[in-house]
């Protein structure tokens, strides 16, 4: 089995234990404050207190601000190929509030430092509502003592429309 297979083998198991564990920060040089590529301009991509935008400088290609997220449409990042990056979805309802929504891994046969996923929002609250796509990996994935470890690093928060099919 190669080290990415295993990674992303290490990094699945441990989306359902670490996925309430994404409170890492930035890398050396990252941008937590909200002024990084991935900075909100108006009402479309609100501010939510714990979520800000920011993009990890290691993170090459983001996607466009407001992209469509939920219907099947893929969105795509580029940045190190020594990592097995996951995403966080989140949908901000009419109050101001962020619920997540769903979690994965990208594609693990995409070519290495490019990380695309699809994913399909099935009918629900989040239809029509902005929402913030935090990417993270996991460093150190592994099991000891029968349990998944590793430390949740995240490389930036992304706002993203949301669309159901």
């Amino acid at each position: 089995m190669t080290n990415r297979a295993l990674a992303s083998l290490f990094a699945v198991a441990a989306v359902a234990v670490l996925a309430a564990c994404t409170t890492g920060t930035p890398s050396a040089g990252g941008d937590s404050s909200g002024s990084g590529d991935a900075s909100a301009s108006d009402d479309s991509c609100p501010t939510v207190a714990g979520l800000e935008y920011f993009s990890d400088p290691l993170i090459t290609t983001t996607p466009e601000e407001g992209q469509i997220f939920g219907d099947g449409t893929s969105i795509t990042f580029e940045g190190p190929t020594d990592i097995v990056p996951q995403y966080l979805l989140h949908y901000v309802d009419d109050d101001g509030e962020a619920h997540e929504i769903s979690n994965s891994a990208f594609d693990p046969s995409a070519p290495e430092g490019t990380y695309t996923t699809v994913n399909s929002v099935f009918d629900s609250d989040a239809n029509g509502h902005p929402g913030i796509f935090e990417l993270f990996t996991v460093e150190g994935a592994g099991i000891s003592g029968g349990k998944v470890v590793g430390d949740t690093v995240v490389l930036g928060r992304y706002c993203v429309s949301i669309k159901t099919e």
